[in-house]
């Protein structure tokens, strides 16, 4: 199996918007074959699929995922590298309050 084609849907998110990760997977055998995609967010397991290929054949592994805080997430399918950001949502400036005369 060879992984191709790392795509992350957008470079920068507000907590709790969603990220989808995709990856396009070939079969580099010549026999039809059960693969176990795994998808690694910063060094730890986050998800995986199992897909199954005929000889030659290839196929796109899309996975969704929502991060509830903010911080900078690696992004790893196989040999593939790529990132994505949740930003915190901007502070909202107050608005002075009057003052009495």
């Amino acid at each position: 199996m060879a992984a191709s084609d790392l795509r992350v849907s957008a470079a920068r998110v507000e907590p709790g918007q969603r990220v989808t990760i995709s990856a396009t997977v070939a079969n580099l055998s010549d026999r039809e074959g059960t693969f176990e995609v795994p998808l690694w967010l910063n060094s730890r397991l986050e998800a995986a699929q199992s897909v199954t290929l005929g000889a030659g054949a290839r196929e796109t592994v899309s996975f969704t995922v929502t991060k509830p805080a903010a911080g900078e997430y690696q992004v790893r399918i196989d040999r593939l590298l790529g990132r994505f950001e949740v930003a915190a949502p901007p502070t909202p400036t107050p608005t002075p309050t009057p003052t009495p005369t």
